[in-house]
């Protein structure tokens, strides 16, 4: 934060995007693919969503999804080039609360510009992924394509 620049006018760009942006668009659409990730989730094993339900007041940011087995789960997402993240670094604290949710919290996507066909990969990915029951230490090797 610069002080200095606090009543300095918007730049040029920024009056455009903001001209043509729809705020209600983006919540909707973030908050539909919430509701996607709810539906693909609900019933998966090995995971549950963090939230069951999304307030009507709430735009997301991501979808917060709870998974039981981290390691190779995890691993195994990123590695097939899944965009999920964690608090690993940020989450570092004596409360046992953030501890267990710095390894087990994943951060699902949802942003408004991903299409159906990327959501539709993702859960398919998820779909595939979680349910597996592998060692923590392995080193298996899977492509949903290959299914």
């Amino acid at each position: 934060f610069l002080p200095n620049l606090i009543y300095r006018s918007a730049s040029r760009v920024s009056r455009w995007l903001v001209r043509r942006t729809s705020p209600e668009s983006i919540a909707e659409k973030r908050r539909a693919n919430f509701s996607r990730w709810l539906d693909a989730t609900r019933e998966l094993p090995n995971c549950r969503p963090l939230y069951p339900h999304l307030p009507d007041d709430c735009v997301p940011y991501m979808f917060p999804l709870y998974i039981d087995h981290p390691e190779p789960h995890f691993d195994l997402l990123k590695r097939l080039g899944f965009p999920v993240w964690r608090w690993d670094e940020m989450a570092a604290s004596d409360c046992s609360v953030a501890t267990d949710y710095r390894s087990h919290l994943l951060h699902l996507p949802c942003h408004q510009s991903l299409t159906g066909a990327r959501m539709d990969w993702l859960m398919a990915v998820i779909r595939k992924v979680l349910p597996l029951q592998m060692a923590e230490d392995s080193s298996t090797t899977y492509s949903p394509e290959t299914e």
